[in-house]
């Protein structure tokens, strides 16, 4: 969270979304573009918010993020053990 309470989502270092103070609305389709998923990720989240800024607006967003990624992950470990080997 930043200290103008603009909410800055980072993929490897790069911004690739900023929700706004003034509309904090974010769409399946965002976030499906967001991760970028391909099937071999592994995705993990980190969040920031050093002056403890709207932190129920911050962590909505961030426990949204994991459950999102904890059933992307689960997927993908799932299609792993279904692949057969060769």
């Amino acid at each position: 969270m930043q200290t103008d309470r603009i909410i800055k989502i980072t993929i490897n270092s790069e911004e690739v979304l900023s929700i706004l103070a003034t509309d904090r609305k974010i769409s399946a389709e965002q976030i499906y573009n967001i991760l970028q998923f391909t099937g071999v990720e592994t995705y993990h989240i980190e969040k920031e918010n050093v002056d403890n800024i709207d932190v129920p607006v911050l962590d909505f967003f961030t426990e949204l993020f994991e459950e999102i990624i904890k059933k992307i992950n689960d997927l993908h470990d799932e299609e792993k053990l279904d692949c057969p080997k060769r």
